[in-house]
């Protein structure tokens, strides 16, 4: 009976491990939801080994969001404090310095603003400008 407890001990035990880890790993793997601003690097196009951000609804509220590294998803949800404002304030800085990157920022269903640079590049935009050299 001792041992039929423990082992029903250790089955749940690892199914809680598994549920955690399972939770982990979809948040971290999650595509964009897409429902305000969203971004989309053009792995392809993107020499960078990461891209850092900073984001605000002007330069003098912006603030350090978060850094992109190559290899992980493309497309992200910008933070949910700033996913619905009219307008969007960004700041991107290729690493290393003089590599290129690319990127796409969107609005919902349609592209805003198009990305291509080395070193800072910085765009303030409205949620109603629209970019041909970025689609959804």
């Amino acid at each position: 009976m001792k041992a039929r407890r423990q082992w029903v001990g250790l089955v749940v035990a690892i199914a809680i491990f598994g549920a955690f880890l399972s939770i982990g790993s979809s948040s971290a793997h999650a595509q964009a939801t897409k429902r305000g601003w969203w971004i989309r690097i053009s792995k392809g196009n993107t020499e960078a080994s990461s891209i850092s951000f900073q984001i605000g609804t002007t330069k003098m509220d912006s603030r350090n969001w978060r850094t992109w590294k190559s290899g992980q998803r493309v497309e992200f949800d910008v933070p949910a404090s700033f996913r619905d404002v009219a307008h969007l304030y960004l700041r991107a800085t290729s690493n290393p310095h003089d590599k290129k990157a690319r990127f796409c920022v969107f609005y919902r269903n349609h592209g805003v603003e198009h990305f291509e640079f080395d070193g800072d590049q910085v765009h303030r935009m409205n949620s109603d400008d629209s970019d041909e050299d970025c689609r959804p």
